[in-house]
């Protein structure tokens, strides 16, 4: 079996990476990662999933809360389909979502 990484966002540009080879549990480790490489030039799409939004872009978590898009039970699913479960349209959510990303990017 391969490593199954997992990011933990954090304070500012960067995130904890949890991650290991899930054959070998000693071989399990933290990494810290730099999220500063994504640019807010960088077009949000619906078929990202919720995890890729907030691996890329940390600071949206408010947004998807108050848009009441499931952050943990629902991370899996694309913006797609977690805009259809809290009974908004896609174009709703990735408004918000890029608002909340140029609002925070530094540039």
């Amino acid at each position: 079996m391969g490593r199954h990484p997992f990011l933990v966002p954090t304070t500012g540009a960067r995130a904890i990476e949890l991650g290991g080879d899930a054959s070998d549990n000693q071989s399990w480790g933290i990494k810290r990662t730099d999220m500063t490489s994504t640019t807010s030039n960088e077009r949000i799409d619906e078929t990202w999933t919720v995890n890729e939004l907030l691996q890329r872009y940390p600071a949206v978590l408010p947004t998807l809360h108050d848009l009441k898009i499931h952050t943990c039970c629902g991370g899996g699913l694309t913006l797609a389909a977690a805009a259809t479960n809290a009974g908004i349209s896609s174009n709703t959510l990735l408004s918000h979502v890029q608002a909340a990303v140029d609002v925070n990017e530094p540039g």
